[in-house]
Parts: C-alpha cells; sequence; structure tokens
C-alpha cells in the first residue's frame, strides 16, 4: 500500500508542474489577446466614445481614435503619427474639436491634416497644407489666439532649390477643394506656411491671402 501511495505521489508531481504551466501559458495567452483587442478596440466605438479617448490618458488609443473619426472605415490603412494630437476650442455653449494629423503619402510627400469636428466627432470643415520631412515642421497652436485671430500655425522650411529670394509656391486644400498659391519669402518666414481661424463652424484660412472666397453653396 505504501509503494502504491509512493508511486502516486510521483506521477503527481509531473501532473501538477504539466498544470501550473498550462495556466502559466493560459494567462499569458489572454494577456496578449487583450492587449490585441485593446489596440484594435476603436472599431466598435461609437463616435462618442472616440471623442472621449481622443482626451484619454492612452496615447495610442488616442491616436487611433482621431484616424478613426477622420478616416472612418478607412482608419485600418492610416497610422497615426507620433504628432497627432486633439484640442478643443471655443467657449462651453459652441465647443469644437480640432484634430490635427501629420500624414505620408509616400517618403517625400508629407502633409498637415487640420480637422475641424463638432463636440459629436462629426466632421465641419478640413485643410490640407504641405511639409517637408524634417521635424521642424510643425502646427502650432495659439490659445489665446494671435493678434490676427490666428488659432492654428503650421510652419515648414523652404523647399529645396529655391532662390532665396523666391516666392514659395504651394497647394493648399481647403473643404475638399485645392488652391494653388505663391507667397513672397519675406511673409513666408514670418507669418508660416498656413494659419488658421474657426469661424462660425468653418476654418478660416488667414494666410496665405487667395483670390476666393468661400460663398454658400459654392
Amino acid at each position: 500500500m505504501q509503494k502504491l501511495l509512493r508511486r502516486c505521489r510521483f506521477l503527481l508531481l509531473p501532473v501538477g508542474a504539466l498544470v501550473l504551466v498550462a495556466g502559466t501559458w493560459f494567462v499569458f495567452l489572454r494577456q496578449e489577446e487583450e492587449q490585441v483587442e485593446g489596440v484594435h478596440s476603436v472599431s466598435n466605438m461609437s463616435n462618442a466614445e472616440l471623442v472621449s479617448a481622443l482626451f484619454g490618458e492612452d496615447k495610442e488609443l488616442s491616436n487611433q481614435a482621431a484616424v478613426a473619426l477622420v478616416y472612418h472605415g478607412r482608419h485600418g490603412e492610416i497610422v497615426a503619427s507620433p504628432q497627432t494630437r486633439a484640442v478643443k476650442i471655443g467657449s462651453e455653449g459652441s465647443k469644437h474639436i480640432v484634430v490635427i494629423l501629420r500624414q505620408a503619402w509616400s517618403d517625400a510627400s508629407h502633409y498637415y491634416h487640420i480637422v475641424l469636428l463638432d463636440p459629436g466627432g462629426t466632421i465641419l470643415d478640413q485643410v490640407w497644407a504641405p511639409v517637408s520631412q524634417v521635424s521642424s515642421d510643425v502646427c502650432d497652436v495659439a490659445d489665446p489666439p494671435e493678434q490676427d485671430g490666428a488659432q492654428f500655425i503650421i510652419r515648414a522650411s523652404v523647399p529645396q532649390g529655391l532662390e532665396s529670394d523666391s516666392d514659395i509656391p504651394y497647394a493648399i486644400g481647403v473643404s475638399g477643394r485645392n488652391y494653388r498659391v505663391k507667397v513672397p519669402r519675406a511673409d513666408f518666414d514670418r507669418l508660416g506656411l498656413c494659419r488658421l481661424a474657426v469661424e462660425g463652424h468653418k476654418f478660416k484660412v488667414l494666410h496665405p491671402k487667395m483670390e476666393w472666397q468661400r460663398r454658400r453653396g459654392g
């Protein structure tokens, strides 16, 4: 009888070890699964939840929420850059959200995508502006606004190959339409590439001065 008990003990030791290892692997795999689910959890979020995530402490989730709100069903194709951020502007009665994304169409083509949202996460207006790959190209947020009313200022380096006194040519996209402009070098250095304010429920381009004016229904 004692010999039988000893044999049972010897058998129980490896079985217990196997159970312990299996349990450890189960916990590890479950944690990995939860982390993966967390990365993709924005897919099932409502707009209200995405807006809340924008201003949460989890930076990765905030970036994913910004991309999901701006690009909707295509958010899986877009990678949020470290410069992605969101800010609230306006008074309590008329608050807006502005999402600032820096994206790249290719290695040589970078741009800022500035998106105006209402408090519920609905897109109201958008602006695109080209920048270079250098880290000194930035979008500053002015709070309070600067003297000319600018709340968002995109500053970029001068494109390579231009003479020091040449006008700076570039394109800006506003509300789905593209406009080509030329800015004197002195104004480009002093005012930046683009200066924006929020007026009503739209962006107002303060700089550069363009010949068009947004018309109702136009």
